[in-house]
């Protein structure tokens, strides 16, 4: 098994981990938490393909979980607590700890299950505190890691979407070289006026706004 994390699975579980102990509390908290889950969930289980569709999914989990911070934040110091700084030593330990992988197979909800017990209970000195302070700011650091992972994520996936379209408008660039002004992919262009009107050569694709060109050469 891999001794790292692959970033699903962290999203993923970290996602669960934000609803189990989100439901701790009533109202709009758990509701927040809990469909965030669920829009996490929806993504995770789509084909590697639908970039579009997953980011947008993370993008409405990431909002959902943006609500949910800002309710915890207010029963927080309706309770009489304040939010933990990045310096807080409490704010420090969550942080530094790190989830073990776990094998995805063909029994994957029992093994997922088991994951997110062993992670329970690792952040549960926290979160499950009865000091209500305590275990609310678990909650922001939680869900506050989480989403610095969404947001990459969504970044990642935005990335992988812009390639795929620049492949399908420029196919042949997928085998093209480098341009050696920006290092862009390059496509073949036809000369349209000149001494060189006719001549195929490559230019760059990000043109007009770089104008670097390469000659054909054997092929290529």
């Amino acid at each position: 098994m891999d001794t790292k994390m692959n970033r699903q699975q962290e999203w993923y579980l970290l996602g669960t981990l934000v609803a189990v102990f989100g439901g701790r509390f009533s109202g709009r908290i758990g509701d927040y938490a809990h469909s965030a889950r669920f829009q996490l969930k929806t993504a995770a289980e789509l084909a590697d393909d639908e970039t579009e569709r997953k980011r947008r999914l993370i993008g409405q989990a990431d909002s959902l979980l943006s609500r949910m911070m800002n309710e915890t934040e207010l029963l927080l110091m309706a309770c009489g607590g304040a939010v933990w700084s990045e310096e807080d030593e409490l704010y420090l330990e969550i942080m530094a700890q790190r989830m073990e992988p776990f094998e995805d197979g063909a029994d994957g909800v029992a093994v997922f299950s088991h994951a997110v017990l062993k992670e329970r209970e690792r952040f549960g000195r926290w979160l499950l505190s009865e000091d209500m302070s305590m275990a609310l700011n678990g909650l922001l650091v939680l869900t506050g890691r989480l989403r610095r992972l969404l947001r990459h994520e969504r970044k990642r996936l935005a990335e992988e979407e812009g390639e795929a379209k620049h492949r399908a408008l420029f196919p042949e660039a997928a085998e093209s070289p480098k341009c050696p002004v920006c290092g862009s992919p390059m496509r073949l262009r036809t000369a349209k006026t000149g001494t060189n009107a006719g001549c195929r050569f490559w230019g760059c694709t990000q043109y007009p706004a770089c104008r670097g060109v390469r000659e054909i050469i054997d092929g290529m």
